[in-house]
């Protein structure tokens, strides 16, 4: 879990912008985390991703741990609205919990913006090039944006941290 938090916080936020007027996603710490259970309760025993944790980091992101490699780092503007969600997961992730390490990704994009379908979800793995699980074995970054969410993906086995944003473009 360390590795992971110390990759996410390692990671340069060249995917932060630097404005602090910045648009939010449009829901509360509390109402993201009923989408994340409502979405794992529809899995049902297809993944064993859970919200096991929750933590607060030195700069202020609440930290939902959905496995001991795998969580999701959220960015709070001062009215507790979310700017910003990003999934982290490490290589002991990509290794030992494959399903859950690719069911996270599409859970942080179903969970960012609820009117996708999970067909649309997929698309967004696709044009990101994370739907092959080769991209993974190379570092890899790409960037698209889809109803004014921009997601970024960014890692590789070398690094050993995969990271997907969501912010509002």
């Amino acid at each position: 879990m360390k590795k992971i938090l110390l990759a996410y916080l390692l990671i340069p936020l060249l995917l932060i912008g630097c404005s602090s007027e910045k648009p939010s996603l449009g829901f509360t710490y509390d109402e993201y985390k009923a989408r994340i259970n409502d979405a794992l309760k529809q899995m049902g025993n297809k993944s064993t991703l859970k919200i096991i944790k929750e933590d607060v980091t030195d700069d202020g992101k609440k930290v939902i741990a959905l496995s001991n490699n795998i969580m999701i780092f959220l960015v709070l503007n001062e009215d507790k609205i979310v700017t910003q969600a990003n999934l982290a997961a490490n290589d002991t992730a990509y290794l030992t919990e494959m399903d859950n390490f690719k069911f996270a990704f599409l859970l942080l994009i179903g969970t960012v913006d609820d009117s996708l379908s999970f067909g649309e979800r997929n698309k967004v793995l696709q044009q990101l090039g994370i739907s092959d699980e080769k991209v993974f074995a190379k570092d890899y970054t790409k960037s698209v944006i889809v109803k004014d969410i921009q997601y970024t993906y960014k890692g590789g086995f070398k690094e050993g941290t995969y990271v997907l944003q969501a912010e509002p473009k």
